[in-house]
């Protein structure tokens, strides 16, 4: 996939990538589905607070890494 110097990837998106890990796994170890992180990697909604301190130890982060603020 090649990217101009406009695009970047989600935290999201990398933290899948660094863990090497399947976007169908992490909704099923957080409890969310496919449609609804789409949503939150293709920053069409941000992600809900409520969902942000699962996400947060599947990927054994700070919650707060997962806020952009611009979304």
């Amino acid at each position: 996939m090649k990217m101009n110097s406009q695009e970047s990837i989600t935290v999201l998106q990398y933290l899948a990538l660094i863990n090497q890990v399947s976007y169908v796994n992490v909704c099923r170890a957080a409890g969310i589905t496919p449609q609804q992180f789409s949503d939150w990697v293709k920053k069409r909604r941000p992600v809900p607070k409520e969902r942000l301190q699962s996400l947060a130890e599947y990927f054994k982060i700070e919650a707060n890494l997962l806020i952009d603020e611009k979304n």
